[in-house]
């Protein structure tokens, strides 16, 4: 009996094959490699939990000192915003789902993070490339409002706009 080891490629479209919703284009999958969402696409419950999560981990946030890594303090207490994480996920996931994938989904891992601001540059923040398959995103949800002069995020792009 021989076993197949089969990529993240094969596996994903095997998934999709299988999955009885919505199939995008899957060229974007593998061609476009960054997707902006407006927050308005989603219910008014949605923004609901975003705020009352934002609260929450802005106030915890607000009483911490950097510890470790004086750039960067992790949220510690999940089970205090579980709910919330639970039901954004319930709204995101079948979007993403529907409009991205074309399959269903494993989510594999959820942090809450808070960049701390620092005048220097360097390690991940002047650079870093996470080197997941094409499969796996990042899908990031921002808890307060950014633009071009505060978003710790961002991206190269070639120049018709697909992520590099």
């Amino acid at each position: 009996m021989s076993t197949r080891i089969r990529s993240y490629k094969d596996y994903f479209l095997e998934a999709r094959e299988k999955y009885k919703g919505n199939k995008p284009d899957v060229n974007f999958f593998y061609k476009k490699g960054v997707m902006e969402i407006d927050p308005s696409t989603f219910s008014h419950k949605y923004m609901d939990d975003i705020n009352t999560l934002s609260e929450i981990v802005n106030s915890y946030f607000d009483k911490r000192n950097p510890t470790d890594n004086p750039k960067l303090i992790k949220y510690e207490n999940f089970s205090k915003i579980r709910k919330y994480v639970k039901s954004i996920s319930e709204i995101i996931v079948p979007y993403f789902e529907q409009n991205l994938y074309g399959c269903h989904l494993y989510v594999d891992k959820v942090y809450t993070w808070r960049n701390v601001h620092h005048e220097v540059k360097e390690d991940s923040w002047l650079w870093h490339f996470d080197n997941n398959p094409n499969e796996i995103h990042k899908i990031i949800i921002y808890l307060n409002d950014v633009d071009k002069s505060n978003a710790p995020f961002q991206y190269l792009m070639n120049q018709d706009g697909f992520g590099k």
